[in-house]
């Protein structure tokens, strides 16, 4: 699942990589950052073979992209893995098996959240508001 902001201001883009480089190692996520010519990319992940087989791992990934016109934003979330595991899970155990993967993308998405606080809080000190 995507969601994507655009703001009328220009991001200081160290500043709001470092925020929410922050956002995904303060949930021990494994962090990668990839620059781009106009941004940047940051990829959270939380993975190992256990995790994939009980729908545990976590998986974010944020694109920058700042130009004249302003900044833009997209959070994504891979939620496809944890639906699978939890059909399969919830056939074999008469649907309980299914509220593990469903705690565990419950709990992704509060972390798409405090990205996006962080992402608010970095464009209202530099005075963007959010257009979309």
């Amino acid at each position: 699942m995507e969601s994507t902001r655009s703001y009328a201001g220009i991001a200081d883009v160290r500043q709001l990589q470092g925020a929410l480089e922050a956002v995904l190692g303060h949930h021990d996520l494994f962090v990668r950052s990839v620059p781009d010519p106009k941004g940047f990319i940051v990829r959270g992940r939380k993975e190992g073979i256990e995790r994939e087989l009980t729908g545990s791992a976590y998986s974010l990934s944020v694109t920058a992209r700042v130009s004249e016109a302003g900044t833009t934003v997209s959070v994504s979330e891979e939620l496809l893995g944890k639906a699978a595991v939890g059909l399969v899970l919830g056939i074999f155990t008469g649907g309980f098996g299914a509220l593990l993967p469903g705690w565990f993308a419950y709990q992704q998405h509060r972390i798409a959240d405090e990205l996006w606080e962080a992402v608010d809080d970095h464009m209202a000190i530099v005075g963007a508001s959010a257009t979309t």
